[in-house]
C-alpha cells in the first residue's frame, strides 16, 4: 500500500516564505499536473518573514517547493515531474529550490469507502481517505492521486523506504488511513 506525502506544519519548525510577485503566476494552473513549459515564469523570487532555515519540502503559498537534495533524488528514483529554480536570495542559507510539478497521477480513490465532498467531478474536503488496490506493476515512484484534492500525493511501497532512509524534512509519510486533510483540520 502507499504512504500519503503528508507536509509538517509545526510552526515552530515551518519556514515562513513567499512568492514576491504573486500577480506573476495568476492564471498559471501550478496544481494542473499539466506540463508548465514556457508557462512558468523565470526567475520568480521567495521571501521569508522569520530565520527558521527552509525544509526539503515545504509550500510557499500553495506552490510546492523543494530543495535540490529532494529535486536530485527524485530525480534518481525516476519520477516523472518538472522543476523551475526559484530565486532565493531572501531565505535563510545557501541551499537552491524549486519549484516541483509532478507529472504523473494515478485513479487509486477509493469512492466506496472514503468520506468526501464531490466538486465538479473532484473529491475535497476529504475527511477519511481510502485507496483502491493498485497494480504494483504500473505504480510510479511518486504521482498525484487523480481527481482529488492536488496536493493529495502518494509514494509507493518501494520508494516510501527510500525516501524515508534519506532523512528529507518539511514532511512525512502516512498510511492513508492516518492521513488528515489540513484543510479540515482546526
Amino acid at each position: 500500500m502507499p504512504l500519503i506525502w503528508t507536509p509538517e506544519y509545526n510552526d515552530a519548525n515551518y519556514p515562513s516564505i513567499s512568492i514576491v510577485s504573486v500577480e506573476s503566476i495568476v492564471g498559471i494552473p501550478l496544481s494542473s499536473g499539466n506540463s508548465l513549459s514556457g508557462k512558468f515564469p523565470d526567475s520568480l523570487s521567495l521571501a521569508q518573514d522569520n530565520s527558521i532555515p527552509p525544509t526539503d519540502f515545504y509550500f510557499a503559498g500553495a506552490m510546492p517547493v523543494i530543495s535540490r537534495r529532494l529535486r536530485d533524488f527524485l530525480t534518481q528514483l525516476e519520477c516523472k515531474f518538472e522543476s523551475f529554480e526559484l530565486e532565493t536570495s531572501q531565505l535563510v542559507g545557501d541551499e537552491s529550490f524549486y519549484f516541483v510539478n509532478l507529472l504523473e497521477s494515478l485513479d487509486c480513490f477509493d469512492r466506496q469507502s472514503s468520506m468526501f465532498v464531490e466538486r465538479g467531478g473532484f473529491a475535497t474536503s476529504i475527511s477519511k481517505l481510502r485507496l483502491a488496490n493498485i497494480d504494483h506493476k504500473i505504480e510510479p515512484p511518486v504521482y498525484r492521486i487523480s481527481k482529488t484534492i492536488p496536493a493529495l500525493t502518494a509514494v509507493s511501497d518501494v520508494s516510501s523506504t527510500s525516501i524515508i532512509e534519506q532523512g528529507f524534512t518539511g514532511f512525512s509519510l502516512v498510511k492513508p488511513e492516518n492521513w488528515r486533510n489540513p484543510a479540515l483540520i482546526t
